[in-house]
């Protein structure tokens, strides 16, 4: 008789209650506030993300105006035929 293997239970990942990264819409004067924020805020929940992949696809997230349309046609390709 083989081994069954048991799969335990996973718990849900919880992001840790912080402030959310301010939205970047390209203005210089904001850019390193915007990176930095972001940083801290994907090292303080690095587990909810298991790759750099992912980071840079929660970091589209909070683009806008400008800085977000320079990522609109490549992640539709991206989401659409994969790497």
């Amino acid at each position: 008789m083989q081994d069954e293997e048991v799969n335990e239970p996973v718990a849900p990942l919880i992001l840790k209650k912080i402030n959310l990264p301010p939205k970047y819409s390209s203005k210089r004067n904001k850019l390193i506030e915007f990176l930095l924020k972001i940083d801290v805020y994907l090292n303080i929940n690095s587990r909810a993300f298991n790759s750099k992949l992912e980071k840079v696809l929660y970091t589209i997230l909070y683009l806008k105006g400008n800085a977000f349309r320079q990522f609109v046609y490549p992640m539709q390709d991206y989401l659409t035929n994969g790497p």
